[in-house]
Parts: structure tokens; C-alpha cells; sequence
């Protein structure tokens, strides 16, 4: 108990710095930048960085066998460079930061999730824990939301990583079994499919998601406040279904994993609709829902089926791949047409992304093969 109360606090802290950046970033860029296609750049520079740092750390991370050393390090660098970041003055600055802040981002994600994964001896109750990342997004996105003030984001993210390097150093070491010589070109063709998918619907969800603040704030007349409210909807919900994944809801992690990418699509395209702030706020709902199935579905089918903080560190990739393309092409499409010419882009490619989905497969037998 005391274990996973310590593993939920790192979850909690480490999403709540990550969560104000997904979603406030594109405003910090638009700060700096009048273009949207120079918002996207901005947007998708640290999620490239993230993408590389994850894969590679999520790999050394089962060589060393090593977990709670990531985990430290990943909070300390993110506490640093996220503090550094509050004094930075032009645009070129905000890019040289997304470097290095995506960089130590990427650091620590992998082993958590492999550090939780370890701690359960029933696999599924660790959606439990990993349901407090969204309850993280939610309490950063709160504050910031409070507080309501732009230059004060990224003392507020560094704050929130402190306090999860703080916790970090109460937790004790897993047993951590990793078979030898298993590759990172290994594993993603394993779960190919997988990581195809997750990279195509996050490539279309994060298209929408950076210019929805700014279409709530331009176009709807909607405060920081009021986007920060649209997007609660969606941690809350993400957060209660993912806890019920843990006790309640029971199916297999691949139809978990295809009902939460096909879900997507229905939720975005809702959102072409909307003519108020807060009419976004029932798709955001549905979001929330998707992305539970999705995540916890292909985290735990992920680690099941290979070397744990390798494949979460390819998984956790694949969706900062999608962060850094999803941004660029949703400049690009917002700046030659309007912002619902982005919500069609991502209805195309989660369809295609659903499709993919299907040719996944189970490849080892399971013990506990329901969520």
C-alpha cells in the first residue's frame, strides 16, 4: 500500500508539469510567434526531443536494470531546465528550451511506467496507478488555470517536478527481470502495428489539441480559465474510467486499445459542431474516455508482451512522434485554411489508425489477461 501511494504521487507530479505544457504550450509559442505554422514548430521541437530521449532511456533503463535512477534524474533535470525556461525572451530561446526540457521529459517516463508495472503481482490493478497521470494533467491544468497568469507557467511545472523528485526518494526498488538481448528494432516489430496506431491517432488527436486553445480563445471568446475548464472534463473522465480499469472493467487489453483509438474519432468530430466555449466540453468527454481504453489498454499489452521500459519507452515515442507531426501539420492546415480544416485531417487519419488497430495480435499467453 505504502508502495503504491509513493508510485501514485510520482505519477501525479511528473503528468502535472506535462499536462500544463500539452496544453498551454501552443499558447506560450503564440506569444512569441505570429504564425501558426511557427507554433507548431515550437509545439512539435519538444515533443522530437522527448521522442528521441524516450526511446533511448527506456532502453538503458532495462540494461542497467536500474529503474528509481531514471525516475530521480528524470525529476531533477525537468525541475532545472523547466525553472530555466521562466526567464527565457524571444522565440529562438523557447526552442533552444523545448530541447533541453524534452530531453529530461523523456528521461523518466518509461521507467515509471515499468516501475509500476513491477510493483503489482495482478498486472491489470496497475491501471490504478497509472490512472493518476490524467489525475495529474488535471490539477496542473487547474492551477494554472487559477493562477491565470501565462509568465508564471513554467515555474508552476517546475514546482510540480520538485515535488515529485521529493517523493522519488522514498520509493524502494522493484525486482526487474529483463531478457537479454532484446532490442529496440526488436521489440517495435513485435508490436508494430501497435506503435503504428498509437502514432497515427496521437499524430490526429494532437493536431486538434494544439490549436484548440487557440480557437477557444480567438474564435469562441473563451479565457485561459474557460480552456483550462474544457480540458478538466477530459482529465476527470480519463481518470475515472482508467480506475475503474483497474476493478470494474474487464476485457482484453487489444479490445481496450481499439475501442479507445476508434472512440477518438467520433469525439473530435463532434467538436466541428460547437459554436459556444463550453459546447466543447461533452467531446472533451469522450476524449477522456477514448484515451483511457487506448492508453491503459496498449501500456498493459505493451509490457506483457516484451522488455517493460523498452516497449513503454517506444511507446511513449510513438506518441511524442505523433506531438512533434500532429503540431507541424496543424499549423500548416490552420494557416492555408481554418481550424475545422484541422479537425477533418484527424478524423482521415484515426480512421486509418483504427484500421491498423486491427491487425494487432496476441503474441503470449497471459495470466491476467483482462483490464
Amino acid at each position: 500500500m505504502n508502495r503504491n501511494l509513493l508510485s501514485m504521487g510520482v505519477v501525479f507530479f511528473q503528468n502535472s508539469g506535462i499536462g500544463i505544457l500539452f496544453v498551454f504550450l501552443p499558447v506560450l509559442g503564440k506569444n512569441f510567434n505570429d504564425s501558426l505554422v511557427d507554433v507548431g514548430i515550437t509545439v512539435g521541437v519538444f515533443y522530437l526531443a522527448q521522442f528521441l530521449s524516450s526511446a533511448y532511456f527506456g532502453r538503458v533503463s532495462d540494461r542497467r536494470k536500474k529503474r528509481l535512477v531514471f525516475i530521480r534524474c528524470g525529476f531533477a533535470v525537468c525541475a532545472a531546465t523547466f525553472g530555466m525556461s521562466y526567464f527565457i525572451q524571444d522565440s529562438s530561446h523557447l526552442l533552444l528550451s523545448m530541447v533541453g526540457t524534452g530531453i529530461a521529459a523523456g528521461i523518466m517516463t518509461p521507467a515509471i511506467l515499468a516501475y509500476v508495472y513491477e510493483s503489482h503481482a495482478e498486472k491489470y490493478k496497475s491501471a490504478g496507478v497509472i490512472s493518476f497521470h490524467t489525475l495529474g494533467w488535471l490539477a496542473g491544468i487547474l492551477v494554472t488555470g487559477i493562477i491565470n497568469s501565462e509568465s508564471e507557467i513554467f515555474l508552476i511545472i517546475s514546482a510540480m517536478f520538485l515535488a515529485g523528485f521529493i517523493i522519488s526518494l522514498r520509493l524502494k526498488p522493484t525486482q526487474v527481470n529483463v531478457e537479454e538481448g532484446v532490442s529496440i528494432l526488436k521489440t517495435f516489430r513485435k508490436n508494430a502495428s501497435v506503435y503504428s496506431s498509437t502514432f497515427l491517432r496521437h499524430v490526429g488527436a494532437t493536431s486538434v489539441l494544439t490549436v484548440l486553445p487557440l480557437f477557444l480563445i480567438e474564435n469562441l471568446g473563451a479565457s485561459i480559465f474557460e480552456v483550462s475548464m474544457v480540458y478538466v472534463v477530459n482529465m476527470v473522465v480519463s481518470f475515472l474510467v482508467m480506475a475503474l480499469m483497474a476493478s470494474k472493467i474487464r476485457m482484453s487489453y487489444l479490445a481496450s486499445f481499439r475501442i479507445g483509438v476508434g472512440l477518438s474519432t467520433v469525439a473530435f468530430a463532434g467538436m466541428l459542431f460547437a459554436t459556444e466555449w463550453w459546447e466543447i466540453a461533452p467531446f472533451m468527454f469522450l476524449v477522456g474516455v477514448s484515451w483511457a481504453f487506448m492508453y491503459v489498454g496498449a501500456a498493459l499489452y505493451l509490457m506483457g508482451n516484451g522488455p517493460k521500459s523498452t516497449s513503454m519507452g517506444i511507446f511513449n515515442s510513438s506518441l511524442s512522434l505523433g506531438q512533434v507531426v500532429g503540431p507541424l501539420i496543424a499549423g500548416i492546415i490552420a494557416f492555408a485554411f481554418d481550424y475545422a480544416a484541422v479537425t477533418w485531417f484527424m478524423i482521415a487519419i484515426t480512421v486509418c489508425a483504427f484500421g491498423i488497430s486491427i491487425h494487432a495480435r496476441r503474441q503470449v499467453k497471459y495470466t491476467d489477461s483482462k483490464v
